[in-house]
């Protein structure tokens, strides 16, 4: 009789993760006045060093969002991240005003934009993630340099 129970006790301990990591979303509004696309990554340290030089982060850490006729009527597009695991993190967002095609495909995602009022220091974008995070509010400002 002991040895089902142990084998039922071993199951169900199988069953749920090991330390399950409890996992976070992040939400907020992105305001814009042209955007073909706009991208919100989640850095970590490591990633946030030399950022520009790497590829954005992967799924679940960004965010490809398409804006529809109507977000572009208004300006503003929602935006949630789910499944983010606790830890301190930076939030970067770019917009794609469209004509990405003049650039090369390495260079498409970072090194089109335009940086404005931005801190490039750790210390200063980062913010922890130890609960649900909701109200963020991203604004892009003024417009891309016309030059390909």
């Amino acid at each position: 009789m002991k040895k089902p129970l142990w084998a039922m006790a071993l199951l169900l301990l199988l069953s749920f993760p090991a330390a399950a990591e409890q996992k976070y979303s992040i939400s907020g509004t992105a305001s814009f006045d042209q955007a073909e696309r706009i991208f919100i990554s989640l850095y970590t340290y490591e990633e946030f060093q030399n950022y520009l030089r790497k590829p954005l982060p992967p799924e679940p850490f960004t965010l490809v969002i398409r804006p529809s006729v109507q977000e572009k009527g208004t300006g503003k597009v929602p935006f949630k991240f789910e499944g983010i695991p606790q830890g301190t993190y930076a939030l970067l967002a770019f917009r794609d005003q469209g004509r990405p095609e003049t650039l090369p495909q390495s260079a498409r995602l970072a090194s089109s934009y335009l940086m404005m009022s931005f801190s490039s220091r750790w210390d200063d974008v980062k913010f922890e993630v130890n609960r649900n995070i909701t109200g963020l509010e991203i604004r892009f400002e003024g417009k891309r340099d016309s030059k390909p």
